[in-house]
């Protein structure tokens, strides 16, 4: 009877992880890819293609690296890196619901 309930148990988690939980885990993942996308064809189109936000890594120290980036960067004008500026600004403003940051990359 024991057994019969441990199997139970485990086919009910299982069914729960299966249609529940890595649907969600999925759809979470395809968000900050998604967000990650738009934030680097902003950057390009500002003229700073070495800003990647695809690493999972800590946000911070990206978010860093791009402003040091748009800083340090002779080939841009000063527009662009005005724009690129405000893009970071919102993006650490909005941090981190990925739907505002794809927004803030739409924007500027």
């Amino acid at each position: 009877m024991r057994l019969i309930g441990l199997v139970t148990t485990v086919l009910v988690l299982g069914a729960v992880y299966l249609f529940i939980v890595k649907p969600v885990l999925d759809t979470t993942n395809d968000a900050f890819n998604s967000v990650n996308g738009t934030i680097n064809n902003a950057f390009e189109n500002t003229g700073l293609d070495d800003v990647d936000f695809s690493d999972s890594g800590d946000i911070q120290n990206q978010i860093k690296q791009a402003q040091k980036e748009i800083q340090q960067s002779s080939s841009v004008t000063s527009a662009q890196q005005e724009r690129g500026e405000k893009i970071l600004r919102c993006v650490q403003r909005v941090q981190p619901d990925t739907t505002k940051m794809a927004e803030c990359a739409q924007k500027f």
